[in-house]
């Protein structure tokens, strides 16, 4: 039998039946999106994420800000008292703001014109103490205060020859009903339950003897600007610019965004900053509002445990035309966005189409324990295969160790028809599966599992898809669960190779992930199932190779088609 060498494209039935699965299962013809999914799991699985360490918290939280709120607003607070060792503390409980008796003077009460302390009433009192403390802040009370008296100078010399202390003299009045009226110092204070130095420092720090405080806020504000001022833009700008990882490389359902491996360190990135802005001669942000904006927009340095490419790291030494670099960024970026569109509609239609990654964890060995001794006795390699469905994120280990199985291609061929016939078992009504892995040849781009899922697919009747990504640029959602067993595996001690099996279900604890330990017994050979003797779209020299191939799609008409 021959490939059948047609684009890999949807009969017109199967076209009816899955809407626009056409669209997204040719890699060529995939829309642009902008940016990778930053979780690996069903959205409705993560409701809520803990605060991470380095964020600066709620500062209406903390102690000293809480005392200052009731303080500010006249209810029960701490006052500051020191201790034995001459400390500061919060440790002296002080009454809430009460208005104060009416004044009683004499002379008020002769001299009725001038001062209206008597015929002001009880209740007027109380709107105004009630406006005063319940409705302004800290700063609109200096305002109102400062407006409401008046300073001229002493008209009468009490001092004699001698200098007096006393420069001038304070007029206080009380706003009833939009009416301001005299009344005496005692009368003001009792009434706003004041104390007297600290009208005279409100009146006296007025801004040139307005009467109008700035808020402290706002001074903040404006030294703020004047920091940040012709350098944020530029700043902003070199955190556009910076190349970044899709988080789920690096954790499970992280939402942090996570910055390409160019950089050892934020001080590091701080100074190819600088750098930057010194070629411009542009102004330069200090560290901390660099390191603050970092911060802010949820960034972190991360070194990927997997390697490098080859051909980028070509490129970047000049190895590379700029040509051949543009066509492997393109077919990246589009073995990408095939991935998220397949993830997409699978979440939609989940009852008629799966997506799935899949991928063999570094090997582990048994026993694994921290003592020198161990160091050189021989250990068994385990291996983890992990298939994770991208619309329920359900995920499935399969182990197995050296003694049972090797790396052949009937082994992981055994384990991918062993999750299909259970999706197939719980879902009767799928029709299109779609495969995303990397381009390992015994692993997932051979003859032989090509063979076996075509076997599948007409026994089945279902269409498969196979989508290898771009070599270098392998990440998946998949890695994001080999990397929650690798935290759960830091701090334990394996002793045979079945102690992997509980350190995979406990690495998820919502929904912990399926584990099945595999014997020797449960591989099966499908070296014998040969539809097609190879898989290469060409046979003479110059032709494309099987390492070409991007997209396979086994159909239940027994046919293979390919695209490259």
């Amino acid at each position: 039998l021959e490939i059948d060498c047609s684009e890999n494209v949807l009969d017109d039935k199967n076209t009816d039946e899955i809407g626009t699965l056409n669209n997204f299962l040719s890699l060529s013809d995939v829309p642009i999106i902008e940016g990778l999914e930053t979780s690996d799991s069903n959205p409705n699985l993560v409701k809520s994420r803990r605060k991470l360490h380095f964020q600066a918290g709620d500062e209406l939280d903390w102690l000293k800000n809480k005392n200052k709120f009731l303080r500010m607003k006249g209810k029960d607070y701490m006052g500051l008292k020191k201790n034995k060792d001459n400390k500061l503390l919060l440790s002296e409980k002080k009454p809430a703001r009460k208005m104060g008796p009416r004044c009683d003077s004499t002379f008020c009460k002769k001299n009725v014109v001038k001062r209206k302390c008597f015929t002001i009433k009880d209740d007027d009192r109380k709107e105004l103490f009630k406006s005063f403390w319940d409705n302004m802040t800290w700063c609109e009370r200096k305002t109102y205060v400062a407006a409401l008296c008046q300073t001229h100078p002493t008209k009468v010399n009490t001092a004699g020859n001698n200098i007096s202390r006393r420069a001038d003299t304070i007029s206080y009045f009380l706003n009833i009903k939009n009416e301001k009226l005299q009344v005496c110092k005692k009368m003001f204070l009792q009434t706003l339950c004041l104390n007297e130095w600290s009208v005279r420092n409100w009146i006296t720090k007025s801004s040139a003897g307005t009467g109008i405080h700035i808020s402290p806020e706002i001074k903040r504000k404006k030294n703020e600007v004047g920091r940040l001022s012709g350098g944020k833009e530029e700043m902003m700008n070199f955190f556009n610019k910076l190349p970044t990882l899709p988080s789920h490389y690096c954790r499970s359902s992280s939402n942090k965004v996570y910055l390409e491996s160019l950089f050892e360190s934020k001080t590091a990135l701080y100074n190819a900053y600088e750098s930057e802005l010194a070629q411009t001669k542009k102004k330069v942000i200090c560290k901390t509002d660099f390191f603050q904006e970092f911060d802010r927009r949820n960034l972190a340095l991360y070194s990927p445990k997997k390697d490098c490419c080859d051909l980028c790291e070509g490129f970047k030494y000049g190895h590379i035309s700029q040509a051949d670099y543009d066509t492997h960024q393109n077919r990246k970026t589009q073995a990408r966005d095939a991935k998220n569109v397949s993830k997409e509609f699978a979440i939609n239609n989940s009852d008629k189409y799966a997506s799935l990654t899949m991928d063999v964890q570094a090997v582990k060995l048994a026993p694994y324990i921290r003592a020198s001794s161990m160091y050189y006795k021989t250990k068994l390699c385990v291996h983890n295969f992990t298939v994770f469905n991208q619309a329920t994120a359900d995920v499935c280990c399969y182990l197995w160790d050296e003694t049972n199985g090797g790396l052949e291609a009937s082994v992981f061929a055994t384990m991918v028809l062993d999750y299909l016939s259970n999706m197939i078992e719980n879902t009767p009504t799928l029709c299109n599966i779609s495969l995303f892995s990397d381009g390992c040849g015994y692993q997932n781009r051979n003859t032989i599992l090509s063979n076996a899922l075509l076997k599948f697919a007409i026994e089945q009747n279902v269409t498969i898809t196979q989508n290898f990504l771009e070599k270098g640029h392998t990440q998946m959602e998949v890695d994001s669960v080999h990397h929650t067993i690798e935290m759960k595996l830091k701090k334990r001690e394996i002793h045979l190779p079945t102690d992997y099996i509980n350190a995979c279900r406990d690495a998820r604890i919502k929904i912990p992930y399926r584990v099945k330990y595999l014997e020797f017994s449960c591989f099966n050979d499908y070296s014998q199932v040969k539809y097609y003797t190879s898989i290469r779209p060409g046979s003479s020299k110059g032709d494309p190779t099987v390492s070409d191939i991007r997209c396979l799609k086994y159909k239940p008409d027994s046919f293979i088609q390919y695209k490259l």
